[in-house]
């Protein structure tokens, strides 16, 4: 799209919508520096485009000045309401500390969108980094009641409950099982619900073939480690936690929970 709309500007320099349009292709592919030559060479009379005000805001963003991105975006946002325009804006908003502003603008959006499940998504993920499970799972439940098969909202709300409904947790997953079958995330969550369920030997089976099709992934691996621990495989949950730790390429998160579950089980 960027090559086409450069060959299309050599001929129209001045047309301000192909000019809108190749800012959209350049953020769209993170080219901010790119995106910053463009809006330097606009016409006076485009500054005020709802596509220039996004990119004025992206590269503000960017650049660590939340508040300026903020006030160019809200401007687009008012000027032309888009779901990407709110989640940059609701990010420029996080930017600066106001979590709560945040989230009561994505609420707003779904009180007149409902059916905007990229928002939807938003607010879930606003919701989990705030460690507010119940919303999220409350949102969870209503993008499952509008597309009961969405395979992703299907896995997340059962990784959710599997801890404090795991019966429900495992109704979801299995649906998400039957609509795609060997997804190994899908395998994954699986077998964390089965574990919860006591279904130690259900659990083994899923992880491992989680495991088959992505071979030392870290996730999983914590998992399996969990999961024989259920078993009473003590010596075998050891050695993979022992191999996480060990491991360079593995999440500094990940390994400090390898590390709290090796010292548990070292201590046995």
């Amino acid at each position: 799209a960027e090559q086409l709309l450069r060959e299309a500007l050599d001929e129209q320099p001045d047309n301000l919508e192909l000019n809108s349009l190749l800012l959209n292709a350049l953020m769209g592919q993170g080219e901010l520096e790119e995106a910053d030559t463009v809006l330097a060479g606009l016409p006076e009379e485009a500054a005020r485009r709802p596509a220039v005000l996004v990119a004025r805001g992206r590269i503000a963003l960017a650049g660590d000045r939340p508040e300026d991105a903020e006030s160019l975006l809200r401007s687009a946002l008012n000027e032309s309401p888009d779901s990407m325009t709110l989640m940059w804006l609701t990010g420029a908003i996080d930017a600066q500390g106001r979590d709560e502003e945040a989230l009561e603008l994505l609420n707003d959006w779904l009180e007149d969108y409902p059916a905007d499940a990229m928002v939807r998504n938003e607010l879930v993920a606003s919701y989990l980094q705030l460690g507010r499970e119940q919303e999220a799972r409350e949102q969870y439940r209503q993008v499952v009641e509008s597309a009961p098969d969405n395979v992703i909202v299907l896995n997340n709300l059962a990784w959710l409950l599997r801890e404090d409904e795991p019966e429900q947790a495992l109704e979801y997953i299995e649906r998400a099982s039957e609509l795609v079958p060997g997804n190994p995330q899908i395998m994954d969550t699986h077998a964390m619900v089965q574990l919860e369920l006591g279904a130690t030997g259900e659990a083994l089976v899923l992880n491992r073939n989680a495991l088959d099709l992505m071979p030392g992934n870290p996730e999983t691996l914590y998992h399996r480690a969990l999961i024989l621990r259920a078993d009473g495989q003590t010596d075998e949950a050891i050695r993979i936690l022992e191999e996480l730790v060990a491991a360079e390429d593995v999440a500094e998160a990940q390994q400090e929970d390898a590390q709290t579950l090796l010292a548990e089980l070292q201590g046995r």
